[in-house]
């Protein structure tokens, strides 16, 4: 009896391990198979170029705290504020008409104090400034102290940076791009003693605009406003023949 377990114990162990092998074989032979069909190598390239920003654009808050009590009080004062502020602007070379104001908003002011029964507010307005005069607006934003010393409670915001010929600058970058990736597909390729043929299919991925000399990419983009000098970079995925 326990021959007989054991031969039915060895026979299904060997169908079990038969299946198991030719599985391996079937699995084998269809990756070789994948494999030899895919006479393609798929390579990203990318190209950068240093620009300089041509537009630039910088924003001040400026604020009276105020009760209901006091709310006519603060209005007065941010109407002081608002003919200091502007004067500040004009003394750096801009005009009336160059400037963008808000109008005031008041918001209210929310305290972890329940036993505070008075309600206070703030009273905010900005201008703002466009240009193509970066250097002005560069200037002008570090020296606030002026500001800061009339009595003006102001909050001003980072200046920003912009570069107008973005859209040239890819197209331009994206045969540099595609000159790279060929490089880079005749370099892998080359390690198995083949050589890269015609492109099959390429396609533009997305703009880095970055601070100069940096490598912060994003994979949706990325376009930095901080700095005046930046870099653009451009990438592009392209699939080559292997011959």
């Amino acid at each position: 009896m326990n021959k007989e377990n054991n031969f039915q114990i060895f026979k299904s162990s060997f169908v079990i391990g038969i299946a198991i092998l030719l599985s391996a074989m079937v699995g084998a032979y269809s990756f070789y198979s994948i494999k030899a069909m895919d006479d393609s190598v798929t390579v990203t390239g990318s190209a950068r170029k240093s620009v300089v920003s041509d537009q630039a654009k910088w924003s001040v808050n400026f604020m009276r705290p105020v009760t209901l009590d006091t709310v006519k009080d603060g209005y007065t004062k941010m109407d002081s504020d608002l003919k200091i502020v502007t004067a500040f602007f004009i003394k750096n070379g801009f005009t009336e008409a160059d400037l963008k104001i808000t109008p005031v908003l008041m918001n209210e002011v929310y305290e972890n104090n329940p036993n505070s029964s008075v309600k206070k507010y703030n009273l905010i307005q900005t201008i703002s400034v466009s240009s193509g005069d970066v250097k002005k607006i560069d200037l002008m934003s570090k020296g606030v102290r002026d500001l800061v010393l009339s009595g003006v409670v102001i909050s001003p915001q980072n200046p920003e940076y912009y570069f107008s010929g973005l859209q040239d600058i890819k197209v331009s970058l994206l045969p540099e791009a595609l000159k790279d990736a060929k490089a880079r597909a005749d370099a892998i390729v080359k390690l198995a003693g083949s050589s890269v043929g015609k492109i099959k299919s390429a396609g533009a991925g997305v703009v880095q605009v970055m601070s100069s000399g940096t490598n912060d990419v994003s994979d949706y983009g990325s376009y930095d406003t901080s700095t005046i000098e930046k870099d653009v970079m451009v990438t592009v995925k392209a699939s080559f023949q292997i011959k």
